[in-house]
């Protein structure tokens, strides 16, 4: 009886599909769990766990009824069904006219922007800024709202447009909203897609992406929201073009990712304003499924190091938005948890990656996927957006509070440049990149012995950060083996990637050479050829996709000269013929850095420099990181490189000023109290005078006072004694102590020996 009943079920899904039309589109509901559906769907909404909504044509339908899904048709007709509603939504032009009219009308409190982009089809891009003294840039709390990333998406519009509206017009006469405007500076982006827009609204087609036109393909559209450039947190499955889940390399596809990260006229700008703003939210507005989701899309396994807070507030958002039935509120949940099918390249993935690995700050980004009909008629539209509109003002109200609850992560410190030639007693200097992160203390790397090799992968993987690559004997350029992607089996929806293991430092006229074979499904599938500075951030060099026998490839490392990067290979394939193609091999890499020893001089420095007295001859590199609490160690920034050579005179290090003096102490070593004699320039300003132990930590800080004018030159004398106590009055044990003398402009250390 159930196989006659799925047969009857086919063919009336069949017949449906054939009287719809095999090239008209309709929207159809897939049951089933969205994990578990087929990722070539073009997706207009979700429920997790249940159901995913997709625009389909006759021929895909009969194709789903075919595998044996279970298919609701919910439009037969889009077009048709569009033309019904579109009166309750708003044209490109009124959408424009409505900021201008906002902005007119409220001049104090309303500012329209138009971004330094334009779309390929000549269409600017707008912003609206709404808060009090609107044209100055205060110290106020930001937010970001935008909408329409998805042509198609027509309610987001009313949502963003209804949000500006009210906050302007309700200004001076609801103290609430009065309040809020007069303390947060919030952007407002209605329409991130004007392109699409117009085409999919004012001319009537049915479409998703923008309107980019790629005449070696004769395709059109990069699907806005797979654009932005990965998690920045530099795993493999979590960056742009990594083909997990919804998302596609393919350019003819509905979620194609576009040529390259931020390809977009429409996507550099919104990337643009969270780089210029420090935004506490990003709220993107997407239809439909009526849920409330955040970062990690990529991946269910791991959740952001924010997890507590972003959770916490999405759940109370989505508690103050009721359901379009009003049934109950939306649902909350991390983007690519149980029930969802995983993406990457979204704006929330980028959003916190970004701002959390890159920029230093705390940004909380979510996906408000509203409504639970594709195209809401004006009842349910009205109740939508004034649903939407409380849990926009929820998080207006929280951010100050919000802000203050989260601890940005400690990016590498900026460090000041050696000299190529460094004296036996030198400095490393360095200042916190992003102070408010509060680093605690720092973390001090010495590197010897660097030298550059070939790696033809006939030895071990030492060098290498294997995520999924092996050696293989299967191919080889150079000897018997080769690097290979191990993605050849039944591995779905899935990134390998391999990546060096020490910096490699790059001079002026270095080029990283290699030889590669592909057999990849072309178009679909790509291995990309990846440098960065600081092991978050990539740049791709390569995009390698189709079938080629060994073959050289070679790139100037020019722009990173004076620096360090690592390199890294990555395969990246969707779930289509998973095992067809055999995959990407790479052999005979080079440089790749090697280094006799790696030793961490310190991982508890307070100060802001570390000291070397009396250093032994040699070449050296050096690094810094830094760590807090909160969010543990941050990243280590660029290598920088000195050398000390053999037969240099042992002594002070003066940097800029020969009167600028500080002597031995007497005597050294000392059981109990010292002498020590410094003298300080006139002009020099900010001086300072301290002790401090050979961890870096200071011991003791010394007031300049009861100086004496030096008969010899403009400067003042000083006598300094210590009894070897601390700040606090405690005795400190024996050991190696240094002294420091510094400025604005100068720094000078020596070294002295405690032995009770």
């Amino acid at each position: 009886m159930k196989p006659l009943l799925l047969c009857i079920f086919s063919l009336l899904i069949l017949a449906l599909g054939a009287q719809a039309g095999t090239g008209d589109a309709m929207l159809v509901r897939v049951y089933g769990d969205p994990g578990d559906l087929p990722r070539g769907l073009d997706v207009a909404g979700v429920k997790r766990f249940e159901w995913v909504d997709a625009v389909v044509d006759g021929y895909e339908l009969a194709e789903l009824s075919r595998q044996g899904y279970r298919v609701e048709i919910l439009i037969d007709d889009l077009e048709s069904h569009r033309n019904m509603v579109a009166g309750v939504y708003h044209g490109l032009q009124e959408v424009m006219d409505s900021l201008a009219t906002i902005a007119t009308n409220y001049p104090e409190i309303a500012r329209l922007d138009t971004l330094p982009f334009t779309t390929s089809q000549g269409r600017v891009l707008l912003a609206l800024k709404i808060s009090d003294n609107v044209d100055s840039e205060e110290d106020e709390i930001e937010l970001f709202f935008t909408g329409l990333h998805h042509a198609r998406e027509w309610p987001t519009v009313n949502i963003t447009l209804f949000l500006a509206d009210t906050l302007t017009s309700a200004y001076g006469i609801d103290p609430h909203i009065t309040t809020v405007v007069d303390s947060r500076q919030i952007w407002v982006m209605p329409c991130v897609n004007p392109d699409g827009y117009f085409y999919c609204y004012d001319e009537g087609h049915d479409w998703r992406k923008n309107r980019t036109y790629f005449p070696q393909y004769g395709t059109r559209g990069v699907d806005l929201n797979r654009n932005y450039d990965g998690a920045c947190n530099g795993v493999p499955l979590g960056a742009w073009g990594s083909n997990s889940g919804s998302v596609s390399r393919y350019p003819d596809a509905s979620t194609y990712d576009g040529p390259s990260p931020i390809s977009e006229e429409e996507i550099k700008a919104t990337t643009q304003l969270v780089d210029e703003h420090d935004f506490v939210f990003m709220i993107n507005y997407h239809t439909h499924g009526e849920m409330v989701i955040w970062p990690w899309s990529y991946t269910y396994r791991d959740q952001v190091p924010d997890n507590a807070v972003i959770s916490h507030v999405g759940q109370e958002m989505a508690s103050r938005i009721t359901q379009q039935d009003g049934s109950g509120f939306y649902d909350a949940f991390q983007a690519s948890g149980p029930g969802m099918y995983p993406t990457n390249g979204g704006a929330c993935d980028w959003g916190y990656g970004y701002t959390h690995y890159l920029k230093g700050s705390n940004l909380l980004p979510y996906t408000i996927e509203t409504c639970q009909s594709f195209h809401p008629n004006e009842v349910y539209l009205d109740q939508v957006v004034r649903e939407n509109f409380d849990a926009a003002l929820y998080l207006c109200d929280v951010a100050d509070s919000i802000r203050g609850l989260m601890t940005p992560y400690v990016l590498p410190p900026i460090v000041a440049p050696l000299d190529t030639i460094s004296l036996p007693d030198f400095n490393i200097e360095w200042t916190q990149r992003n102070p408010r992160a509060n680093a605690e203390v720092y973390e001090l790397e010495e590197r010897m012995g660097f030298l550059p090799v070939v790696d033809s992968a006939e030895g071990t993987t030492d060098l290498w950060v294997m995520d999924g690559f092996t050696i293989s004997s299967a191919r080889a350029h150079d000897g018997t083996h080769s690097f290979y992607s191990s993605l050849g089996s039944g591995a779905e929806d899935t990134a390998v990637a391999m990546t060096t293991r020490h910096p490699l430092p790059v001079e002026a006229g270095d080029s990283l050479t290699f030889w590669y074979y592909a057999n990849i499904e072309d178009l679909y599938d790509y291995a990309y050829v990846e440098v960065s500075t600081d092991g978050m951030g990539w740049d791709i060099l390569e995009f390698i996709t189709g079938t080629k026998g060994w073959d050289r490839l070679a790139y100037s490392l020019e722009d990173y000269a004076g620096g360090s990067v690592f390199l890294r290979f990555r395969y990246a394939k969707d779930d289509m013929d998973p095992t067809s193609f055999e995959g990407f091999y790479v052999d005979a890499v080079s440089p790749v850095a090697t280094f006799d020893s790696v030793a961490i001089l310190s991982s508890a420095i307070s100060d802001t420099f570390w000291s070397f007295v009396s250093k032994d001859p040699g070449e050296y590199w050096y690094r810094v990181r830094g760590y807090n609490t909160v969010k543990d160690w941050g990243h280590f920034g660029q290598l920088l490189h000195t050398e000390v050579p053999t037969g240099v005179a042992g002594g002070l290090y003066h940097r800029k000023s020969a009167s600028f003096e500080l002597s031995q102490n007497r005597p050294n070593p000392f059981a109990a109290n010292t002498t020590m004699e410094f003298v300080i320039p006139d002009d020099e300003t900010g001086s300072s005078f301290r002790i401090f132990d050979s961890a870096g930590r200071t011991v003791r800080t010394f007031e300049l006072t009861g100086g004496s004018a030096d008969e010899y030159s403009a400067a003042t004398r000083y006598v300094m004694h210590w009894d070897g106590r601390d700040d606090s009055g405690r005795v400190v044990p024996s050991g190696v102590y240094f002294y420091s003398l510094g400025s604005e402009r100068d720094r000078m250390v020596r070294k002295m020996v405690l032995a009770r």
